[in-house]
């Protein structure tokens, strides 16, 4: 990290520190309960009568009606004008209104209650508003007040405050607005604006707080700065729009706008969401095109079985994460889509659609055209099973060289499984037909039958360790697996890719993800679970597997559908792939290796360790060997004190020596304002990174600079919890 960039992060700590965290819970005062009938309960020290319509009350004097209650040294009240007038120490409450007064006046009028007040401290505890005013008028439903002050942070906390001529809070349109208003940071006034405008509670229109952020730009390798200022449209209660300007200082200004709406029941459908998200910016000052980017997405449910995503996503270039998104950067290809999924015990069918758009430096690769997945599951006499399962796929390719067509699949098992609380078996067979019908080519068929023989054997014992019970479980497992010989250097590769080595993929019985390379198999694999149980708390504190597979014949087939000798087939056997987890609650620590017994060494591992010290409080360490290539990560988040938190994530390439990923922040967080900074780097080539800086102030209640940089944070770290927004 630069110099400058570390000198202000600790500039941002320090002042964190200094800020703390100064919450009060006590209110402006108890407030009376309300009667439930018209009638009014007086109380005062002494009374007296004008003219029998005017009361005088004298010290103590208390008034509460179904409507208010008033607490004052004097209470007149004129039961001709339907007025009350109270003065000396004034205290007031309705529904929602607290107020501490010099003299206070009230009117009653078509059925509602006219205040005016002199001199007051206001609360409206529901939505945590509070303040100060010269003078406060108005009806249950608008107030004004003027020379007055507002804020939502709590009694004797007052970290954010706007100061102002006039005030009017309106609950019929859940606005509030100020006129010739001061907004003050800790006593120091930071913006001036003739008319500010905001939301009392919930979500409404108008001008969310702006941002500002800096950036080095890839492409002009010049530094830069952006400043956002969005508006949020509040159009219905099922819809809104938020619309901003984001200015880039080496691109120029852009449009930025994001349409929600909700779709209710109808005679097509039972619910569903609408989302569209459009970018624009007009002529880039660097390369004179304008730069765009929409994002559509559908969702419908038609009743609970059955649902629908439509998804449209492009760019207008290539390189528009790099260079004006400034996110996504590692994506490779944007992907429109049509998904219709149906599952019901009747049938699971599902039928999809894509196609994509490369971006920043991805290579084509293949698309489904369309593809259309079903099964079906029944149950026979004495708990035998069948499985019908099919799948018709089109695939296309943007290169015209690369081979294109349709490939239908289907599946046929038959299997039972023998199981009691001591053991587990289950055999099965299968029926796998598989046609090509290929652009530009004949068609090719190939059918296949595979069975396999899987069990389990449940032990458990009774352990006393330290005094403490604990239960052991161990697990023996097996499984044979057997699918004949067949070559398939004809058939085209659209989605099979080998699987990696894993303690899962050796029970896999195939040595390939998707359909077109399918295994020839006839081998057995063996192995062993075990798990050490808490007795009392029922927490499991160790797992550990592992397992080898052997194999019963010298050949396999390889990617290109050749049968050839590998070193696992050469030698029978494939490493001891391991699997081992320690420990539960605060601390966990796991790594999974794959042993090679010819020579007793390693050939790849990983690594991890968590602790966690609280929600809030955690670190994540990996280690990654894969013999060629060492990497390290580290992440975390942690609570210095109830206000200052620290977070972080490090990913590190130790066999280069390059450190792909760098994160580093700090949070402040009171009851009122919450301050945070973070700053990013990313390896984007040889000797290139790119520096982020973005700094947040979060005003409770009222708005955030940078709301973005949350989600930013979490995609880094994804266990950070770090919601300084409530």
């Amino acid at each position: 990290m630069k110099k400058k960039y570390l000198l202000l992060y600790l500039i941002i700590l320090a002042s964190s520190n200094a800020l703390g965290n100064t919450c009060y819970k006590e209110s402006l005062f108890d407030k009376k309960e309300l009667i439930n009938d018209d009638s009014l309960v007086i109380e005062a020290d002494s009374s007296s009568v004008d003219n029998k319509n005017i009361f005088n009350l004298f010290g103590d004097a208390s008034v509460v009606s179904s409507k208010y209650a008033i607490n004052a040294d004097k209470i007149i009240i004129n039961k001709n004008s339907r007025q009350a007038f109270s003065s000396g120490n004034v205290r007031f409450n309705d529904e929602l209104l607290l107020l501490k007064a010099e003299s206070l006046d009230i009117k009653k009028k078509d059925n509602d209650n006219f205040i005016q007040a002199i001199n007051t401290e206001y609360s409206i505890p529901d939505q945590k508003i509070r303040g100060e005013a010269m003078a406060i008028s108005g009806n249950s439903n608008q107030k004004f007040f003027r020379n007055a002050t507002y804020t939502k942070c709590p009694t004797g906390n007052e970290n954010w405050i706007i100061n102002a001529e006039n005030i009017q809070l309106n609950s019929l349109t859940n606005r509030g607005k100020a006129e010739n208003a001061v907004l003050k940071l800790h006593g120091l006034p930071v913006l001036f604006h003739p008319s500010i405008d905001w939301v009392l509670s919930g979500k409404g229109s108008g001008f969310l707080a702006p941002s500002f952020s800096s950036y080095s730009d890839e492409s002009s390798a010049k530094d830069g700065y952006s400043i956002k200022i969005p508006y949020f449209l509040n159009i219905a209660p099922d819809r809104d729009l938020l619309i901003g300007l984001d200015y880039l200082s080496t691109r120029g200004t852009s449009i930025d706008s994001e349409y929600r709406q909700l779709i209710y029941d109808s005679s097509l459908w039972d619910s569903g969401r609408l989302e569209t998200n459009f970018k624009y910016l007009d002529n880039d000052d660097v390369t004179g095109k304008d730069r765009w980017h929409l994002h559509n997405k559908l969702d419908l449910s038609f009743n609970q079985n059955s649902n629908l995503k439509l998804i449209n996503n492009r760019v207008s270039d290539t390189n528009y994460f790099k260079e004006i998104s400034l996110e996504e950067t590692s994506l490779e290809r944007l992907t429109s889509s049509l998904n219709l999924a149906h599952d019901s015990k009747f049938i699971t069918a599902n039928f999809y659609s894509e196609n994509e758009q490369l971006v920043n430096s991805g290579v084509a690769d293949y698309t489904r055209k369309y593809d259309l997945v079903f099964s079906k599951n029944l149950n026979l006499i004495d708990g035998v099973e069948i499985s019908i399962s099919g799948a018709s796929t089109d695939f296309d390719h943007r290169n015209n060289s690369s081979t294109t067509g349709n490939r239908n699949h289907f599946q046929t098992s038959l299997s039972k499984k023998y199981k009691n609380i001591a053991y587990e078996i289950q055999p099965s067979v299968s029926i796998l037909t598989t046609n090509y019908d290929l652009d530009n080519s004949s068609k090719l068929n190939r059918s296949l039958y595979k069975t396999s023989l899987e069990g389990k054997l449940f032990l458990e014992r009774e352990l006393n360790f330290a005094e403490k019970d604990y239960i052991q479980t161990l697990t023996p497992i097996f499984k044979y697996s057997y699918i004949p010989k067949e070559n398939q250097n004809s058939i085209p590769n659209f989605d099979s890719d080998s699987l990696a080595s894993s303690y899962e993929s050796l029970f896999n019985g195939s040595l390939y993800t998707g359909l077109d390379k399918i295994s020839n198999q006839d081998s057995l694999t063996i192995g062993l679970e075990s798990e050490f149980i808490d007795d009392d708390s029922g927490n499991t504190l160790l797992v550990f597997k592992a397992a080898q597979k052997y194999y019963f014949e010298d050949e396999l087939l390889n990617s290109s559908g050749n049968f050839a000798s590998t070193s696992d087939s050469n030698r029978g056997y494939t490493n001891i792939e391991t699997f081992l987890e320690y420990g539960s609650g605060k601390f966990k620590l796991n790594n999974s290796l794959s042993f090679n017994p010819d020579d007793s060494k390693i050939d790849k591992s990983s690594s991890g360790l968590k602790l966690n010290f609280s929600p809030e409080s955690f670190a994540n360490l990996m280690f990654i060997d894969e013999n060629s290539e060492e990497n390290i990560q580290l992440n975390g988040s942690y609570q210095l004190n109830d206000a200052n938190n620290l977070f972080w994530n490090f990913q590190r390439n130790l066999t280069s020596g390059t450190t792909d990923r760098l994160t580093l922040g700090v949070s402040n967080d009171d009851c009122c304002v919450a301050y945070r900074f973070a700053f990013f780097k990313k390896n984007i080539g040889v000797n290139k990174h790119s520096y982020d800086k973005s700094f947040e102030i979060v005003f409770k209640g009222l708005s955030s600079t940078t709301p973005s940089l949350q989600a930013r944070i979490k995609s880094e770290i994804p266990d950070y919890l770090g919601d300084i927004y409530e």
